[in-house]
């Protein structure tokens, strides 16, 4: 869908806020592991600042901790490998 949507690519979660900041997104989608702050957090605080914005976490970890974490924050989740 990269030619009907305009899409945004962030390298970490601090550069992910930041955009949101300065843009308005309408969805965000976040793998669970990352550096720094992981996904169930940077969607926390997605949560929190832009509740608006839906949010979907992209992940290969079926840990039952960190899916039943992540489903309190997230709209959807998706497994990898995903189409």
């Amino acid at each position: 869908m990269r030619n009907d949507w305009e899409m945004t690519f962030a390298s970490s979660s601090k550069q992910a806020l930041d955009i949101l900041e300065v843009k308005p997104h309408d969805v965000i989608v976040s793998d669970l592991r990352m550096p720094d702050m992981d996904g169930a957090q940077l969607l926390a605080e997605v949560k929190s600042r832009h509740p608006e914005v839906v949010r979907i976490i992209l992940s290969g970890q079926v840990e039952k901790e960190t899916t039943f974490k992540s489903v309190q924050l997230a709209h959807q989740s998706l497994s990898k490998p995903c189409d």
